[in-house]
């Protein structure tokens, strides 16, 4: 994943451009994208954070639960 800004980090940067050049509609992964699309699908508490620094990043989230 990018950052919301699209600066960095580079090696996701790169990957990035390489993907654009295969196919131009490619999504930018972001964690604010994903986090915005996790929250309309009813996700909640959404969290993302580095692993490795600069290369890989996670987010987690939780389903809200639906009472029948």
């Amino acid at each position: 994943m990018i950052d919301d800004d699209g600066s960095g980090p580079a090696t996701a940067a790169l990957s990035l451009v390489n993907a654009l050049l295969i196919d131009p509609d490619v999504a930018r992964l972001s964690p604010g994208l994903l986090e915005e699309r996790l929250r309309a699908q009813g996700f909640e508490h959404v969290e993302h954070a580095e692993v490795i620094p600069g290369i890989t990043r996670s987010l987690t989230a939780v389903k809200r639960r639906i009472d029948y």
